[in-house]
């Protein structure tokens, strides 16, 4: 299960948290994950947590190298700095609310209130 969902919680973690790496830096992130967690399945004494951690870190760092170092961009054939993601707020979403919110949100509480007593019993 890890094998794959390391390398996912990596990406997703970096992309939350920083606006600067591309497409690029994620996927070499993601391989090196994919590779990293392979490999430490083979050492047998390494406990499972310690692992995730140690290719979390590497693979965290794999991205920050290929956004922040430009000749190893280059090197890649990529222009040397990263374009940073800009969010245009373009879109507008209907703030209106819901007419019957309050009757749904009451069904559902006396629906979950009688689960809740007939498994009780």
């Amino acid at each position: 299960n890890s094998i794959i969902s390391l390398p996912i919680v990596t990406v997703f973690f970096v992309g939350i948290a920083a606006s600067m790496p591309d497409a690029f830096a994620g996927k070499v992130g993601f391989l090196v994950a994919f590779v990293a967690i392979c490999a430490g399945q083979a050492i047998p004494d390494l406990q499972f947590l310690h692992l995730f951690f140690i290719c979390f870190v590497v693979a965290a760092l794999t991205i920050a190298l290929f956004t922040y170092v430009p000749s190893l961009r280059t090197l890649c054939k990529r222009t040397a700095v990263p374009e940073v993601y800009t969010c245009d707020k373009t879109g507008v979403v209907d703030m209106t609310p819901w007419k019957p919110m309050k009757f749904i949100s009451g069904a559902i509480l006396v629906l979950l209130a009688l689960l809740i007593c007939s498994l009780q019993f």
